[in-house]
């Protein structure tokens, strides 16, 4: 019969491959979006000529691509924490060092990866409100 605590590290195991499986259906559709916004501004002559006319299509593409950039940051973040926690099982001596230790820190900060979808979200509203009052005035 499996004990109190290996019944709430599967328990916690199911809730993070939850959390994983949302997390990474967010930064695919941040990503696509990011890309789509822009890639629907250059492919639609009618959507393209009005906001290239409007004045707005650099911040508009800025917001989109700072967005995509920021997710991209964060992807990276997140794999060098995740290579650092799986190498420090492999080489036991690794988790002793400080680059271990500061790249554990960050993997437990859950707030990183919040500020960063909040932004990203912001962004991206900001970009598509600033072309929906372009193209629709």
């Amino acid at each position: 019969m499996p004990s109190e605590n290996n019944e709430s590290v599967s328990e916690s195991d199911g809730f993070f491959n939850n959390y994983s499986k949302y997390a990474d259906t967010l930064r695919t559709w941040f990503v696509a979006y990011g890309v789509g916004g822009p890639a629907v501004i250059l492919s639609q002559d009618a959507i393209f000529k009005a906001i290239s006319a409007s004045g707005h299509a650099r911040v508009i593409c800025l917001l989109f691509g700072i967005g995509v950039a920021l997710q991209i940051c964060l992807a990276i973040l997140n794999k060098t924490c995740s290579w650092c926690e799986y190498f420090a099982r492999v080489e036991s001596d690794f988790a002793t060092t400080l680059r271990y230790k500061n790249m554990s820190w960050i993997f437990e900060q859950y707030w990183i990866d919040a500020t960063v979808d909040i932004a990203t979200a912001l962004l991206f509203g900001a970009a598509t409100m600033i072309l929906l009052a372009t193209v629709f005035p």
